[in-house]
């Protein structure tokens, strides 16, 4: 239990680290495996300025590429995988709640977090580029995540730890989009990319490492939050209660 287990040792913090890598690699590569670049989508599926799709003989008001991105095999498998395991790493580190239930809530969480949260993100009209566009997405994806994961585990304060995980995965996303994006790395590996693997462009460079740096470091937040006792980041004598073995030894 992460009451009850030292938040000093490799068994607190690999299944950390572990979680936040799962969260960061499926949230980018399968994107870059299924993004039609340099075809997009023909008019037939994206109409009214992508703003609307046709599926299935429907035309349906969302956002058409985040839409067509989370009806490939590939993409909304990867988050319900994801999803799923990180439940798991959850109910490992606090044994609270079903273990399957966990990974239920995680899987759907995580793929409904990230077509719901893409697609309120992708309908903002903000100034500052695509930086300050995705940062304010990858918020949205990362606070909504948290709130499943936390009324799964029954977490105390878990409004205000959502909050803080998605602040986090904002800034991660926001600071390395700012670094990459129209930058001479970017242009550079989209290149190299094009040779090895295949053309991508720039700017989906740009989402992908965005996505595997923030989806890594907010993977890790929500989960370090959210099986954390509460007020033990914060207070040593809570942490030394919690740990009489290791104090006294």
């Amino acid at each position: 239990m992460a009451d009850s287990r030292s938040r000093s040792g490799w068994s607190y913090w690999l299944p950390i680290c572990l979680g936040g890598l799962l969260i960061g690699l499926m949230a980018s590569f399968p994107l870059g495996v299924v993004w039609p670049y340099p075809i997009p989508p023909s008019a037939t599926v994206c109409m009214n300025g992508s703003e609307q799709i046709r599926l299935y003989g429907l035309t349906l008001p969302f956002h058409c590429m985040v839409t067509f991105m989370f009806t490939q095999p590939l993409v909304w498998s990867s988050y319900l995988i994801a999803g799923g395991l990180f439940g798991l790493l959850a109910h490992s580190l606090t044994q609270r709640g079903s273990r399957i239930f966990l990974a239920g809530v995680g899987a759907i969480g995580f793929l409904f977090a990230g077509l719901v949260g893409s697609q309120f993100g992708d309908r903002l009209r903000l100034p500052g580029g695509i930086a300050l566009h995705f940062a304010v997405t990858s918020f949205l994806v990362s606070f909504t995540f948290g709130i499943a994961i936390g009324l799964s585990l029954r977490t105390q304060g878990l409004f205000w730890r959502a909050i803080v995980g998605g602040v986090v995965t904002a800034l991660a996303y926001f600071f390395t989009a700012l670094v990459l994006y129209g930058s001479t790395q970017s242009t550079a590996v989209a290149k190299s990319l094009s040779v090895i693997w295949r053309p991508i462009g720039p700017m989906m460079v740009t989402v992908l490492i965005s996505n595997l740096v923030a989806g890594t470091i907010g993977g890790a937040s929500i989960l370090f939050l959210f099986t954390s006792p509460p007020g033990a980041a914060c207070d040593p004598a809570r942490e030394k209660a919690a740990n009489p073995v290791s104090s006294n030894g």
